[in-house]
């Protein structure tokens, strides 16, 4: 229950802490400075793929062990061969800095740096790696609250990082200086706080122990883990990157704030999806695939009424909210936000399938497939339509992706993994996106300039319809859904 509420507690803070940041970041540094800091962060983000999975394994594998003396062992298996890779991986990546410094200044970040501040990014990478270890070992004792801790802590370091430049005039430099330090602080004293609690007992190891610590299972669930990651790096950061390289940093900062906005209004999936996911797993136990076909056909019916007013509530409110959040120079415009909420309407119902055959935790040959096929082609759209399109080509990248190849993708793993027991519903998918989405879509085109109070009508009427499309037993189950979150 405490890593629950811990967890639960932790994303709150760190979307209110990114609510709350943003226009502090930008009052102070300027828009040209955060564009270089937005930047070099998605920039550090990609070289946390040198982990190589190690810590999402131990955390996997430690959970399976489920005794505090066998995770231990882990550790001491584990632990001292990770942190000389890591200690190699800094050496490496500080002697490639030198050999393309000019090449990493001048075309990846456009910000310049000095070779002990490049050393400082790379040290701030690598004590991120240790910390990201320990948290793992933390979640695999099944103490759950006190990785969580860490991880509020580290959601912490940026603002405070930002307080102690803004008392001393630093710039983003002395920025990252900073936040270096803190992040090798806080993986240091998670170490010894480690250490100073650790148990000295020996334990009985059975055969399936020693197949869980063996270096071909640790080596394949990290694998697993790292395919995962890529997926997620190259969909959420890649764009900010190949951005940064093509364009400004102004058009950096609309991408970054268009991208954190529609992040905060997604955290709504999270709460649908974690009230379902035990539950799931519980069916798919018991093979009773009727449950688990009539509960994704309505989670979908939830998302796209969710997912509907997302697109619709930017199109009226997202220049508004951002002209009063940070200012309007950073809004990027209304196509593109209408193209980035079109991908989060067809993110929201993919993931539906993601967390339906995700909680049957087999399908690892196919999660790995997904992890070269998906990055590839984004990676192909992102470059080529940004050359050509600017920030409308990123984002048409987003939108092509998610509707003609991981929309397809999930919906084939969920029926392949499944057995062909679950199937993709799309009855009310299509009759909701014709008779609801689009017409008000339609209709906050129009009315996009009217007052608050007429455009919160037009919400309220898009929710109204969208209710009055679904069944009577829908209706139901959603209301239940959505009033036992704990389920």
């Amino acid at each position: 229950m405490r890593g629950l509420v811990s967890g639960l507690v932790v994303k709150i803070l760190s979307m209110v802490i990114l609510f709350f940041s943003i226009p502090l970041f930008i009052k102070y540094f300027g828009t040209e400075s955060y564009g270089s800091l937005v930047t070099v962060t998605a920039f550090t983000s990609f070289l946390s793929l040198l982990n190589l999975g190690v810590p999402n394994a131990i955390s996997t594998i430690g959970m399976q062990l489920a005794r505090e003396s066998k995770v231990n062992k882990l550790f001491n298996f584990t632990f001292p061969t990770y942190l000389a890779y890591t200690a190699i991986v800094l050496v490496i990546l500080f002697l490639l800095g030198m050999l393309f410094r000019h090449y990493i200044e001048n075309n990846i970040l456009k910000v310049p740096f000095s070779l002990p501040i490049y050393f400082l990014a790379i040290l701030y990478v690598c004590s991120n790696s240790i910390l990201a270890y320990m948290q793992a070992i933390y979640s695999a004792l099944h103490k759950i609250d006190i990785a969580n801790i860490y991880a509020g802590i580290l959601t912490l370091l940026p603002i405070l990082s930002l307080f102690i430049v803004i008392n001393h005039n630093g710039d983003v430099v002395f920025y990252f200086q900073i936040l270096a330090c803190l992040n090798l602080g806080l993986g240091i004293l998670s170490f010894l706080l480690y250490l100073c609690n650790k148990a000295a007992e020996q334990p009985d190891l059975s055969q399936s122990d020693l197949v869980r610590l063996s270096k071909r299972n640790i080596a394949v669930t990290a694998i697993t883990a790292t395919a995962i990651t890529v997926v997620s790096l190259v969909i959420n950061q890649f764009d900010t990157l190949v951005v940064s390289y093509y364009l400004s940093k102004d058009v950096v900062v609309q991408y970054s704030i268009l991208n954190k906005v529609v992040t905060i209004e997604s955290m709504s999936y999270g709460l649908v999806f974690s009230s379902i996911l035990p539950l799931l797993s519980n069916w798919f136990a018991e093979k009773n695939y009727d449950l688990i076909q009539q509960a994704h056909e309505k989670m979908l019916v939830l998302m796209s009424i969710i997912g509907g007013a997302v697109i619709i509530g930017n199109m009226l409110f997202f220049e508004l909210f951002v002209s009063a959040w940070v200012d309007h120079s950073v809004f990027a415009g209304y196509l593109p936000i209408i193209l980035y909420s079109i991908f989060s309407y067809f993110s929201s119902l993919y993931s539906v399938n993601y967390i339906t055959y995700s909680s049957f935790n087999i399908g690892r040959k196919l999660m790995i497939f997904a992890a070269i096929v998906e990055p590839t082609i984004k990676i192909i759209l992102t470059l080529y339509l940004t050359s050509k399109y600017g920030l409308i080509g990123t984002l048409l990248s987003v939108v092509l992706l998610a509707v003609l190849v991981t929309f397809p993708m999930t919906s084939w793993f969920l029926t392949k993994l499944s057995g062909g027991q679950i199937t993709m519903s799309f009855h009310f998918i299509l009759k909701h996106f014709g008779l609801a989405i689009l017409p008000f879509m339609l209709m906050a085109s129009v009315l996009s300039e009217q007052g608050v109070f007429i455009r919160l009508i037009l919400l309220t009427l898009y929710l109204l319809t969208s209710w009055l499309l679904i069944s009577k037993k829908d209706r139901l189950f959603l209301t239940y859904l959505l009033k036992n979150k704990n389920a």
